[in-house]
């Protein structure tokens, strides 16, 4: 699989998850029941293209993503604690940044035990350098 290929699948992941999220949202929220089967059926069909979709993908492709989302999440969260000045809300963007980056170290470990994401260790004269 070529990398642009990989990027696409990534997207189309995404966007399925998103899809059938809102599909979720609107069976729950329709009063019309012959509109809540339509989108049922919908939310079916988002799934078998979810599901095609991560059938191409292997396991390190799939902690590969999650941990990418999981940091863009950590950031999100930086800031909105960074920026908030109301108490709750800054309480509960530090609550959830603190618990995303307990997951984000957890799904590190995970790949790094499974030698997907090697750590290098700097040499030290580029450390002397840094110091000096």
């Amino acid at each position: 699989m070529s990398p642009k290929e990989l990027t696409y699948i990534e997207d189309a992941l995404g966007h399925e998850k998103f899809l059938k999220t809102q599909c979720q949202e609107a069976i729950t929220n329709l009063q019309d029941q012959e509109l809540k089967t339509c989108v049922e059926q919908i939310s079916q069909k988002h799934q078998q293209i979810f599901d095609n979709f991560i059938n191409l993908v292997d396991d390190k492709c799939i902690m590969e993503n999650l941990l990418l989302t999981t940091k863009g999440v950590c950031d999100l969260y930086l800031h909105g604690t960074i920026e908030s000045s109301t108490a709750n809300v800054h309480q509960t963007f530090d609550c959830a940044l603190n618990d995303s980056l307990c997951m984000q170290d957890d799904i590190y470990k995970k790949m790094s035990a499974k030698g997907w994401y090697p750590m290098e260790q700097a040499p030290q004269e580029k450390i002397a350098k840094v110091k000096n």
